[in-house]
């Protein structure tokens, strides 16, 4: 599933620099850290509490606090907003998509999402606070 996805975004110029599936950890997929944890080897990563995990999953969002990094959740285009395309997303009356992005909040949020945003486009001022945060010797 990974290997496919990572084909349609290098079509449209995204390429990670590391990328971990479930089935490449031994000890278990999300929400176990192991995969955080293999992307920070890969990529020669320290500390833990410097790192910031977005997810638009419950496991995801699962995975970066039993990790101890940073849990930022996403909810516009998360899987629990029931669009399967951009084009059954128009369809959705705003009042709808409210809905779902509030129900979508709520259950991030009680999976440990330290922040939670509509879009990745919100991530900035996110990234802001936590180094404020880290500043003052905070960790997730």
């Amino acid at each position: 599933m990974v290997d496919i996805l990572e084909e349609d975004a290098a079509k449209q110029g995204y390429k990670p620099d590391a990328s971990v599936a479930g089935d490449e950890v031994i000890n278990g997929a999300r929400p176990s850290p192991h995969m955080v944890f293999k992307n920070l080897d890969m990529l020669n990563i320290t500390p833990i509490h410097s790192v910031v995990k977005v997810d638009d999953t419950i496991s995801g969002v699962g995975e970066a606090v039993n990790a101890g990094c940073w849990g930022v959740g996403v909810t516009r285009y998360s899987n629990y907003m029931d669009v399967d395309t951009p084009e059954d997303g128009e369809k959705l009356s705003d009042d709808e998509i409210v809905k779902r992005v509030e129900k979508t909040h709520d259950l991030l949020e009680k999976a440990g999402a330290h922040y939670v945003i509509e879009s990745i486009a919100d991530i900035e001022p996110v990234i802001e606070d936590i180094n404020q945060r880290l500043a003052k010797g905070e960790k997730p």
